[in-house]
Order: C-alpha cells, then structure tokens, then sequence
C-alpha cells in the first residue's frame, strides 16, 4: 500500500486491482511495466532506493 502511493498510484482504491497483474497495471497507468516489477522486487531488500521509485513514477511518452 505504502510503495503504491509512492509511485502514485491509487491502485488499493480500483475495483480491478486485487485481480489484474501489476504490469497491467503500469500499462493503464502509462508508466512502464518494468520499472514497476523492479521496484517491487526491491522490497524484498527493504524499501526501494529512490532511483527506482522514480522510474517506476515516470510516464512513458505516448506513442503514435
């Protein structure tokens, strides 16, 4: 919950999130799916370091 508000997102608050896959949920959120899934395996060290944090907080740019 703390790490989901850190990247800002509000997925604990969606009616999709306890069934769609985080790197759904970085799609939807425009950021890159990746980045998401390292900063979630951070925490099995402890908290993220921040470059992390901010990756994962980072939109993609738009394509098309």
């Amino acid at each position: 919950m703390r790490l989901l508000s850190a990247i800002g997102v509000g997925c604990l608050y969606c009616g999709g999130a306890p069934r769609e896959p985080i790197t759904l949920a970085a799609r939807r959120h425009g950021r890159d799916p990746g980045a998401f899934l390292r900063v979630c395996q951070a925490l099995d060290e402890g908290w993220p370091p921040d470059e992390l944090i901010a990756a994962a907080k980072a939109k993609k740019p738009k394509e098309g």
